[in-house]
């Protein structure tokens, strides 16, 4: 029988890939990879099988480090490893670093003797600019600073792909001098996510600068920051912005810096705007804060409207009313969203309610609308928009998704009213009946939320873009057999399938 060390190198890379499963992408969260404790210990274990084991293992095992580890100890072994080997730093490709305070220390917590010795070598063998600069770091390494770690760790991890970031992590100023002294520094990254949520908002974006304008990246996400005019970046002239998707969350971005940002864009084909809350995730928006509203960003957007194909806009608005009147005249003073006509490959929309006029404009290419947070009629617009489809103006539309708190509340007439004799599935059906006989999906659903099953429907758009076979996910050319078969069962299987094949 053919052994399993016999068999090509690229087949048993293929199955060591099946040890580190990686979580399902995270809708809410972009492309975020995370390996279990389980996966880990498995991976160890098969480094122990013999070197041709270790060698084609160890790739998965340092893929991708989360330094969440309150006492540091795991974050110290991992630098270590990187500096004393740096061929183990070349195939790390995503780095999560979880929020951690001088506050979630544990009293006394100190470096020990060793470890302060190894990092203050680690330090000096960057050989910084100068000692004032190094004296820096090293005062900051006392202090437990996350970013000199976060600092050391970047300095060895040239292939990095993936990087994660807490908003609040404000100790920029150690990676920012390597930025500044090399600018080919983290030249492959692809994917910037700053973190934040309600607890923890109003960060300054313009922090985490650097990143936004590597060479490669093509996504970025930014959860609860804050991005005005007094602090916008002057580095992030025209054309410096690399990113194609732009993602932003419960933040507050004003007019002024949309603007400067999108102008600053090479090329936009995914622009993303959610600050809706439904009251159940927890997030804190501040409407008070100044914020660009749908005018504004249409102006923004127009350097790129010829290469937009998804935008996706929502504003937190006040649900502190006395009556559904009071909320629907607050909506009505919103500035409605321009005609879109002019955004030719436009493939995806999804927009509040409110932000459209009542008789809307979508270019020929859309091909799914997105109706959010309706807390109104929404009978007239949709006559608009069927009229329209029937007339041939939208081809490629296929899906019109209406989203609500109350489902009962778009369905409604004018005056928002349910005629007598009529029944709320009536109202439904004579909405959805509109487009009878046409290739338009029409449906109206709640707002998805922790007691919804997600398979009821997908909101996520074309945005996230599917990462996962750079990532090691090989199910799209796996054997039907193999799949969930464990790495035991998976090896054996190949090496039954290979010995047939000897025999043929």
């Amino acid at each position: 029988m053919v052994q399993l060390q016999d068999l090509p190198t690229e087949i048993l890379s293929v199955c060591l890939s099946f040890v580190e499963e990686s979580d399902d992408l995270d809708e809410e969260q972009g492309r975020k990879i995370k390996v279990e404790n389980s996966d880990v210990r498995n991976l160890f274990n098969v480094c122990l099988v013999s070197r041709r084991f270790r060698e084609l293992a160890q790739p998965l095992l340092f893929r991708s480090f989360e330094m969440d580890d309150i006492d540091t100890k795991s974050t110290i072994r991992f630098i270590r490893a990187i500096t004393t080997r740096p061929q183990l730093g070349e195939h790390v490709q995503i780095v999560n670093i979880m929020d951690i305070g001088q506050d979630d220390l544990p009293p006394g917590h100190i470096l020990s003797a060793e470890d302060k010795e190894f990092l203050t070598c680690a330090i000096q063998d960057l050989k910084l600019d100068s000692k004032k600069k190094e004296k820096t770091w090293l005062a900051a390494l006392d202090q437990m600073d996350q970013g000199v770690f976060l600092a050391l760790i970047l300095s060895k991890t040239p292939n990095l792909r993936y990087i994660s970031i807490p908003g609040v992590m404000q100790s920029m100023k150690q990676v920012n001098q390597l930025f500044a002294r090399d600018p080919s520094f983290l030249s492959k990254l692809e994917q910037v996510h700053i973190e934040g949520d309600g607890e923890c908002s109003g960060f300054n974006i313009a922090t985490f600068r650097e990143f936004c304008t590597r060479p490669r990246v093509d996504f970025m996400t930014i959860d609860s920051g804050n991005l005005t005019s007094a602090n916008y970046p002057a580095s992030w002239s025209q054309g410096t912005i690399t990113p194609q998707t732009i993602q932003f969350r419960f933040c507050h971005v004003d007019q002024s810096s949309v603007i400067k940002l999108l102008h600053a864009c090479k090329n936009i084909k995914t622009f993303i705007f959610s600050n809706w809350d439904n009251g159940l995730t927890g997030e804190l928006v501040d409407s008070s804060l100044p914020t660009f509203n749908a005018e504004h960003l249409h102006e923004a957007l127009q350097p790129h409207r010829e290469k937009l194909e998804h935008l996706h806009i929502e504003y937190h608005l006040s649900q502190d009313h006395a009556s559904i009147q009071g909320l629907i005249a607050q909506q009505a003073l919103q500035p409605k969203m321009p005609s879109l006509l002019d955004f030719p490959v436009l493939h995806t929309l999804h927009i509040q309610h409110c932000l459209l006029p009542e008789l809307p404009d979508f270019p020929s290419s859309l091909r799914e609308l997105w109706i959010r947070d309706c807390t109104s009629s929404i009978r007239n617009m949709t006559h608009h928009i069927a009229k329209d489809v029937r007339s041939g103006k939208y081809p490629e539309l296929v899906k019109i998704m209406v989203l609500a708190m109350d489902i009962t509340h778009p369905i409604r007439w004018p005056g928002q009213r349910i005629p007598d004799g009529k029944t709320p599935a009536d109202c439904f059906f004579s909405l959805r009946d509109l487009f009878k006989d046409t290739k338009v999906d029409y449906q109206i659903v709640p707002h998805k939320n922790s007691d919804l099953d997600e398979d009821d429907y997908t909101d996520e758009g074309d945005y996230a873009d599917d990462y996962a076979d750079d990532y090691g996910d090989y199910e799209d050319y796996t054997p039907e057999a193999l799949r969930g078969a464990g790495m035991r069962g998976i090896m054996e299987e190949v090496a039954r399938v290979m010995e047939e094949r000897m025999q043929e």
